[in-house]
Order: C-alpha cells, then structure tokens, then sequence
C-alpha cells in the first residue's frame, strides 16, 4: 500500500472513530428542548469509554457500485481510538499517543507517527479535542456550522487548513444529544463515505 493511500485511509479513519463513537458511560442529561454545540461536548467530556457497531457505505468514484463494510468502533478517555472492520475482511486501525497502528489482511502491522503528516496532524489535534469537550480545539481546527431542532441536531466540520481541504471537503454529522449517529464523509476527490452508528447496550 502506498504511503499516500495510507495517509487517506487513515484520515477516513480518524474521521470515523473521533466523531461517531456513541457513548456507553454515563453523561449529564442534556435538555429536552435544545441542545446547543458546547453542551453537546460537555456531555461528551463526561464520557470516560464508549462503544459502538457501524456500518459503512463508500461510494467511490471509478467503482460502480457502492462498497460496504462493517465492524465495530471504540474509545477510551484521553486518547484511545480504534476501528475493527470485521466485514468483508478484517482490519484494524489503532491510534494512541501519537501513534496510528494498522493491520489487514493484505499486510502484517505498520505504525504511522501522525505528527510526522500536518494532515493527520490537524485532523487528530481537531477530533481529538472533540471526544475530550474542547471545543476550543474543535474550532482552531475546523469552521464549525452546527444547528439543532430539540436536541435533533446537524453539524458541518469544515477544515482551515487548505492543505487538509485538498483531501477531505466537509464532514456533515447528525444525531441526538450526545449522540451521534450518523456521519458523511465527502473527500475533495468526490469519493465519499456514509457511516450509520448503533450504541452498545
């Protein structure tokens, strides 16, 4: 795998672990009648580990017919985050400390250091900084449009750097509360991919 398609799925990654882990700790209830963006990750920050299942559809631009994919995601506070793909074959993507570690089918385990790449870089400062309730890192990142209709709320992530626009557009994310449920990843290439997030019980 090259260095540069390593960098991409790795980006997509941390894009789908950082923003779509749905919570299984306990969070302070948020209200029933608005749920502005600082107290959505304030409940967030409360959150010490979470857990989910996702599905994937990516429709990629020279394949015909959409890809799909399903495993499981996690993360566990400060900074522990990790995607299992258990189908069509299995794949993990690990980041912790700095250090993304990689494994699939194809190839045996390879580390990447994120502070050697300014993408994964931004990304990881920015996403990070949302699973911990820092909205401050969020928005040094990202220009961030978030609206939300009784706790039904959408948000744009649009990358600042233009270095990091040259490969991922926008990040559209929806869900409830704390919650996230689904997400759209839309690449400056076109491809994109759809993530559907369903909370462990």
């Amino acid at each position: 795998m090259s260095g540069a398609v390593e960098i991409m799925r790795a980006s997509i990654f941390l894009c789908t672990v950082a923003l779509l882990v749905a919570p299984t700790g306990s969070a302070q209830a948020t209200s029933t009648n608005a749920c502005p963006l600082s107290q959505v990750l304030a409940s967030r920050a409360k959150i010490q580990e979470s857990a989910a299942t996702f599905t994937q559809e990516r429709r990629i631009r020279y394949v015909r017919d959409p890809l799909f994919s399903a495993g499981r995601l996690r993360f566990v506070a400060p900074n522990h985050l990790e995607m299992i793909v258990d189908k069509p074959q299995a794949e993990s993507f690990v980041y912790e400390d700095g250090v993304l570690t990689l494994e699939t089918a194809e190839q045996a385990e390879r580390q990447i250091s994120v502070d050697s790449d300014l993408i994964l870089s931004a990304m990881f400062t920015g996403l990070v900084g949302t699973l911990s309730g820092n909205e401050d890192e969020l928005r040094r990142t990202f220009f961030v449009d978030f609206s939300d209709d009784h706790c039904q709320w959408q948000m744009t992530l649009l990358p600042k750097s233009k270095r990091v626009l040259e490969k991922i557009r926008e990040i559209d994310l929806s869900g409830s509360k704390e919650h996230i449920e689904k997400a759209e990843i839309l690449q400056a290439n076109g491809d994109r991919s759809i993530l559907s997030i369903s909370e462990q019980q």
